[in-house]
């Protein structure tokens, strides 16, 4: 089974973390892009991605094409809540480059082709986190973003 984090964490919300979350005026806001089931349904995750598309080359110290993020991404299990189970990168940190980014995961992929837009795709396992991860009713898979992402053309997570 494959499913996109979304905003409304089953599958029906926004997709695509191109928006501008950063704080209120002029953005929205921190928002969470989550995965969570239904009662009664539970998913097993080994693996995730993070999918960024954007015009022009990437840089490994900004995120995407040239975003200066000043809030990072973060990336955690909570539990109904809101109470953190597990931080992916430990006490806290954030994703806030390209570099950092690829440093969690397995095997980062850079496309480059041609005239079009390139890609960076980074792939982590549940395992090397120390675990595979359980998704309930009771609680919900997060990525957590709160910078303005309007450069970007696709900016999405995947498990």
């Amino acid at each position: 089974m494959v499913r996109m984090f979304d905003t409304d964490g089953d599958g029906t919300g926004d997709t695509n973390a191109i928006g501008d979350y950063s704080d209120p005026e002029p953005g929205v806001g921190e928002t969470e892009f989550f995965v969570t089931m239904p009662e009664g349904e539970a998913m097993v995750v080994a693996s995730g991605r993070f999918y960024i598309e954007a015009t022009g080359g990437f840089d490994s110290g900004k995120y995407g094409n040239n975003i200066v993020l000043t809030n990072g991404i973060k990336l955690h299990l909570q539990d109904a809540n809101g109470n953190v189970i597990l931080d992916f990168f430990q006490d806290g940190g954030v994703i806030m480059t390209n570099a950092q980014l690829a440093a969690i995961g397995q095997l980062p992929v850079y496309l480059e082709f041609g005239q079009g837009n390139n890609s960076l795709v980074v792939s982590w396992t549940a395992v090397a986190f120390g675990t595979h991860l359980l998704i309930t009713h009771e609680n919900k898979l997060v990525v957590t973003v709160n910078d303005d992402f309007t450069d970007l053309v696709q900016h999405r997570f995947i498990i």
